[in-house]
């Protein structure tokens, strides 16, 4: 297998959040439902948050993310110059990648738990039934179960679509998608990436470009 082809498998197991901060943000009850929600993010990531960043961007967060050990400190800011210059900075994989992957990984929490959360819920809640417990307020018994889970379901859909709203609206306030040849891959062929934009060339790029 290719050195590229181990990369891409490498970065196709990566999570950005947890299923303990899924279970924090929700109104899943982390000591009631045991059911493993790794697949939901796993998925959630891939529907919404590479949808909406681009393959190469989102590709360059799990790879800074699996650099920085899963530590959030040690995710480069956009700041790095040269050791000398930015000492304290960290640098990125990509040289002159300006990127603050701090700031983006924060900006895709919320949507990206909200949405494991949604599309979790179905099954989360054929768990909840077996068990007889309680998610949030709602009482899954056999008469209330089903009014209960598209209750639940509308209301997780509405803040993860709002929360994916402010993503993309940053996405397209501090992002371009120009054409960028990838200097990682020696000879190989010019592909499409997201660019940092200059903060004098910050415009609003939502108001004419972006689409929600």
């Amino acid at each position: 297998m290719a050195a590229r082809q181990v990369i891409n498998a490498s970065l196709q197991e990566v999570l950005l959040t947890t299923e303990l901060d899924v279970k924090k943000t929700t109104p899943i009850s982390a000591n009631k439902v045991d059911t493993s929600l790794i697949k939901y993010i796993k998925l959630a990531q891939d529907m919404f948050i590479k949808k909406t960043l681009g393959t190469s961007l989102y590709d360059n967060l799990l790879a800074e993310w699996i650099k920085s050990r899963f530590d959030y400190n040690s995710l480069p800011d956009g700041t790095y110059v040269d050791p000398v210059t930015t000492p304290n900075a960290i640098p990125p994989i990509i040289p002159g990648d300006t990127t603050n992957y701090k700031l983006l990984y924060l900006e895709i929490q919320s949507p990206l738990i909200w949405w494991s959360y949604v599309l979790a819920l179905p099954h989360i809640a054929i768990k909840v039934v077996e068990a007889g417990v309680t998610i949030g307020s709602t009482d899954y018994s056999e008469s209330a179960g089903m009014v209960g889970l598209d209750r639940l379901t509308a209301e997780g859909k509405m803040i993860a679509q709002t929360y994916m709203t402010q993503l993309q609206e940053y996405i397209c306030e501090n992002f371009t998608d120009d054409e960028t040849e990838d200097s990682s891959d020696v000879g190989g062929p010019s592909i499409g990436m997201f660019v940092p934009k200059r903060n004098h060339h910050r415009i609003n790029k939502c108001n004419h470009n972006c689409k929600f």
